[in-house]
């Protein structure tokens, strides 16, 4: 069983939430304004899946380095993504990267 000190805050989760949110409307907006083939679409719903993955981490570890993971792939997807308009993603990036660091129970000495 988990321990309460061991569970993801709410803070870094809601800013991994809010990363996955801006992405996706990212997203949708450039899903309906642009009609382009495939490739275009798992372009630009492909930081959407990957934003996603932190957020099914319960515990504290995993779900930093999902964060971290994510983060620094989406950054090295954006230097070749320049032409499929992936650095629209930058925000959720930089979001997800900073989730880990809010959380109030990590500099106390909480963690056993």
């Amino acid at each position: 069983m988990t321990k309460v000190r061991d569970k993801v805050h709410v803070w870094p989760r809601a800013l991994a939430t809010a990363a996955f949110l801006t992405s996706a409307i990212t997203a949708t907006w450039l899903t309906l304004g642009h009609e382009n083939g495939p490739v275009w679409l798992v372009a630009w719903w492909l930081p959407v899946v990957i934003m996603a993955i932190q957020l099914f981490a319960v515990r504290r570890e995993p779900f930093e380095a999902a964060c971290l993971a994510g983060g620094v792939l989406l950054l090295f997807l954006m230097v070749p993504g320049i032409c499929f308009l992936v650095s629209f993603h930058l925000p959720a990036t930089l979001l997800v990267l900073a989730a880990p660091a809010t959380d109030p129970q990590r500099g106390r000495g909480v963690h056993g």
